[in-house]
């Protein structure tokens, strides 16, 4: 059991000192190209801590101290994806397909990715904003309230992804 201890006490240094990494690469680099992708990899590293403290509160839930720090890292990484749209969103209208020439591969490689990383931060804050809302008292009104707004923004997600996939497949 000791070794399984220091090996999670490891494991939750090295999350530590990762945040810690990419705070400050993110405050350090407010116009590196590669940010979303920083601010990408932080929101998953909250979204990995926030199930551990889930797991840790129990089943069902009876640890609350580790319950509410779970909702914390939650909430944390849905600010980040959400913040990483609006980043994202001018990038992307900058890049639309009449501004970019066929010959500019750079260009359309990083329109390619960007779109990637957007698609992808609209999916991760509303499974962000479930696993919050599955930490609040169970049956709860705001339970309730809460899971019913990420059954928006799951929903909002599938119809955008689904208008651009045959928008693109007409082109």
């Amino acid at each position: 059991s000791s070794i399984f201890q220091r090996g999670e006490a490891a494991k939750g240094d090295r999350l530590t000192q990762s945040e810690t990494a990419f705070q400050q690469f993110l405050s350090s680099q407010p116009d590196h190209p590669r940010r979303s992708e920083a601010k990408m990899g932080l929101g998953n590293l909250l979204l990995t801590r926030g199930d551990k403290s889930a797991a840790s509160a129990g089943t069902p839930p009876t640890n609350t101290a580790k319950l509410q720090e779970a909702a914390g890292f939650f909430k944390k990484s849905e600010e980040l994806f959400l913040s990483t749209l609006q980043e994202l969103g001018p990038k992307l209208k900058e890049l639309q397909g009449a501004r970019v020439a066929d010959d500019q591969a750079d260009k359309i490689e990083l329109r390619n990715r960007y779109r990637g990383e957007y698609s992808q931060a609209q999916l991760l804050a509303a499974y962000a904003h479930q696993r919050f809302a599955e930490c609040l008292p169970a049956g709860s009104e705001e339970q309730k309230k809460e899971l019913q707004a990420a059954e928006k923004l799951f929903t909002e997600f599938y119809l955008n992804k689904t208008r651009a996939d045959g928008l693109s497949g007409r082109a």
